[in-house]
C-alpha cells in the first residue's frame, strides 16, 4: 500500500523537475550562477535554521548566513567530511521535517565502509528518473525504445515489459558472454544501459573472439563507475556509438554528465556546486590539474551536504562545449583518491594506467583484478574466457609489458580463477588496495 503514493508523489515531482531542467538547459552563464546563489542561499539559511549541526559550526566561526553571498563566500565555510556525518548523524537532519519523512540509505561501500544518511524518499526518486530522463535525452533516448541494462540485479535476467527493458545481470556474466549476447541479439535493442567494466569487457569478448552481432545500438549510457579512455575507445569501436557518461556520488550531492558534443563533465547547475580542491585544500584553478571533488548539494534540505568531501577526483577546465549548454564543467572524472598501486620506491601511479597495460596483453583473458597489500607487490587474478589459452604466454605476456614499462618497480603474482565474486558491491572492482593511498599527495600519470 506504501509503495504507489510514493511513486504518484515522486512521479509528480518528476515531472515538474524535467519541465524546469528542459526550460533551462540552455540559460546564459549569468543567469544560471545568480540561480545557484540563491538556491546557496536558501540552503545556508535553512541549515541555520533547522539543522543543528551547521547552527553550531556557524557560531563557533561567526560564519552569518548574509555573509554568504558568492561562491567565494562558500568557501568560508568548513568541508564536511565522511568522518563528520558518521559522527553527527543525528545532528545533520533538519528539525522542520516529520520523522515519517526520513528514509535512511547507505553508499554502495565499493572502496570504504559504506555511509548512511537520510533522504526524503519522494524527492529523491524525483530527482534520479528526472536527471537521468535529461541524460539519456542527450543520446536520443525516447520511453518505450527497447533498451538492454547490465547492471547488478540478483537475477541472471529480467524482461521489464513496462519500460521495454530486458535486464541482465553482471553479476553473472563471468564465462558466459555468449549466452548474454545471444540474449542482446534476440532482443534487438535500441540502447544499452551498464556499468562501464561490464560493457567493456563485453566489448573485449567480441573483439578477441571475432563474434558477430546484427542488433544496431545508437547509444550506451554508462554509470556507477568512472569510464576510463581506453574503455571508451573499445567500447565505441566495437558498438559504433557513442558513450555517454553520468558521474553520481551515493551520497546524492554530486550530478555531472557527458553530452552529444564532447567527453566534458557538464555539472547540473541546479542540483549542486562542485569545487576541486589540491592536497592543501587550496582551490584547484590550473588547467589540466587534478584535484578532489567537494559537493555542495542544492537539492536536499533534509540532509544538506554543504562542502562535502567526496573522495573521488576529477580534472579542472575552464573550457566550455560546444553543445551550447553554460553549465559549470569538469573536464574528466577520474576515480576515488585511493585508487593507485604503490611501486618498490613507494611511489604511487594510477590504477587505470595498469589497468590500460593489462588491457593490451591479456588476449584471452575475460576480465582480471589487482589486489596489493604490499608495495611493489601484486597479485592478479584472471578469469579465462577460453580453457585452450595458454596460462603461461598470458603470464608472459603481462610481466614484459610490465618490465618494459615499470622497469623493476613491480614483483607480479598471478593466480585464475574461475569468477570474481565481489562481496562488497555489484560492482566491478579492478584494485583491492590494503595500502593507505592519497593519489593527491603523490602521483605519477
Amino acid at each position: 500500500m506504501g509503495y504507489f503514493p510514493t511513486f504518484v508523489k515522486s512521479y509528480v515531482q518528476q515531472r515538474a523537475l524535467v519541465s524546469f531542467l528542459k526550460k533551462s538547459e540552455y540559460w546564459a552563464e549569468r543567469q544560471w550562477k545568480t540561480y545557484q546563489i540563491q538556491l546557496l542561499k536558501k540552503l545556508v539559511s535553512h541549515c541555520y535554521d533547522h539543522v543543528f549541526y551547521y547552527k553550531k559550526l556557524f557560531n563557533k566561526y561567526n560564519i552569518k548566513t548574509d555573509d554568504i553571498n558568492t561562491f567565494e563566500d562558500l568557501r568560508i565555510i568548513p568541508f564536511l567530511s565522511r568522518e563528520l556525518v558518521k559522527e553527527n548523524i543525528n545532528e545533520l537532519k533538519a528539525k522542520n521535517y516529520k520523522e515519517s519523512i526520513f528514509h535512511r540509505i547507505k553508499t554502495s561501500g565499493t572502496t570504504e565502509e559504506p555511509l548512511s544518511f537520510y533522504v526524503n524518499k519522494d524527492k529523491w526518486l524525483a530527482n534520479h528518473f528526472a536527471y537521468n530522463r535529461m541524460f539519456m535525452h542527450r543520446g536520443g533516448y525516447k520511453r518505450g525504445k527497447r533498451t538492454v541494462s547490465i547492471l547488478g540485479i540478483s537475477n541472471k535476467t529480467r524482461l521489464h515489459r513496462l519500460l521495454n527493458t530486458l535486464e541482465l545481470s553482471s553479476l553473472h556474466l563471468d564465462n558466459q558472454y555468449g549466452y548474454f549476447l545471444k540474449k542482446i541479439e534476440d532482443f534487438n535493442p535500441h540502447y544499452i544501459v551498464s556499468y562501464p567494466s561490464a560493457i567493456y569487457f563485453l566489448a573485449k569478448f567480441i573483439l578477441e573472439t571475432n563474434v558477430t552481432y546484427s542488433f544496431d545500438i545508437n547509444a550506451i549510457y554508462c554509470h556507477g563507475e568512472p569510464v576510463y579512455p581506453w574503455q571508451k575507445e573499445t567500447i565505441e569501436k566495437i558498438f559504433h556509438c557513442r558513450l555517454f557518461d553520468i558521474y553520481g556520488n551515493g551520497e546524492k550531492n554530486a550530478i555531472s554528465a557527458t553530452c552529444e558534443k564532447s567527453d566534458l563533465h557538464h555539472v547540473f547547475p541546479n542540483y549542486c556546486i562542485l569545487e576541486l580542491i589540491d592536497a592543501k585544500e587550496n582551490p584547484v584553478t590550473t588547467e589540466g590539474a587534478i584535484g578532489e571533488i567537494v559537493a555542495t548539494g542544492l537539492q536536499s534540505f533534509i540532509f544538506p551536504f554543504i562542502r562535502y568531501k567526496t573522495g573521488d577526483m576529477g580534472v579542472y577546465t575552464s573550457e566550455t562545449c560546444a553543445c551550447g549548454r553554460k553549465y559549470p564543467m569538469v573536464k574528466r572524472i577520474i576515480g576515488r583518491i585511493s585508487d593507485g598501486v604503490v611501486t618498490n620506491d613507494n611511489k604511487i601511479i594510477l590504477s587505470s594506467e595498469i589497468n590500460h597495460l593489462i588491457s593490451q596483453h591479456s588476449n584471452g583473458v575475460l576480465k582480471w583484478q589487482i589486489k596489493q597489500e604490499r608495495s611493489g607487490k601484486l597479485n592478479i587474478t584472471l578469469v579465462l574466457y577460453n580453457k585452450n589459452i595458454s596460462k603461461d604466454s598470458i603470464k608472459e605476456s603481462i610481466t614484459k609489458a610490465f618490465e618494459e614499462t615499470f622497469s623493476n618497480e613491480f614483483e607480479l603474482m598471478f593466480a585464475f580463477s574461475k569468477s570474481l565474486p565481489d562481496h562488497t558491491t555489484r560492482k566491478h572492482r579492478f584494485l583491492i588496495q590494503s595500502l593507505p593511498v592519497n593519489l593527491l599527495n603523490d602521483h605519477i600519470f
